[in-house]
């Protein structure tokens, strides 16, 4: 008789902090279960264009360059430092998940920003990021609009 495996056990922990006049949440997540969120953000927030850290797009509708061509992965080429990819939000669609270790990912990022891009300075902006703020990899210029 072979000796059993004992079966992995699986937990999931979550703290949510909300502060009283502060314009954002905090999820602060820890676990080794599979567990994904979904959050409608159409009303406050109402975005027309997202943007993620990208090493990679595979076309402009996947993620462009402010120039409205140039897809992210070609910009080395063109002496550009720039890593944000632009989304028009138009439509119903369906993104790829957002990772935080593989730095070769393509058509996602580290973190995602939607927003409003005729909403101004003052306009809602909806972030999530699969680490605390500053600790994502490579992408310290996190910004909207």
């Amino acid at each position: 008789m072979s000796p059993r495996r004992a079966r992995a056990s699986r937990f999931y922990r979550c703290t949510i902090t909300v502060k009283a006049g502060y314009p954002s949440i905090l999820i602060d997540e820890e676990g080794n279960a599979a567990v994904s969120w979904t959050f409608e953000v159409d009303q406050g927030v109402e975005p027309s264009q997202a943007r993620y850290c990208a090493h990679t797009t595979s076309s402009p509708a996947a993620g462009r360059l402010p120039d409205g061509i140039a897809t992210i992965g070609a910009t080395q080429a063109r002496g550009i430092d720039q890593n944000d990819a632009i989304v028009d939000l138009v439509g119903e669609r369906a993104f790829a998940p957002m990772v935080f270790w593989d730095h070769w990912c393509s058509d996602t990022g580290w973190y995602w920003h939607l927003y409003d891009d005729r909403g101004g300075d003052r306009a809602n902006v909806f972030g999530s990021s699969p680490a605390r703020p500053g600790e994502s990899p490579t992408c310290g210029r996190a910004r909207a609009g």
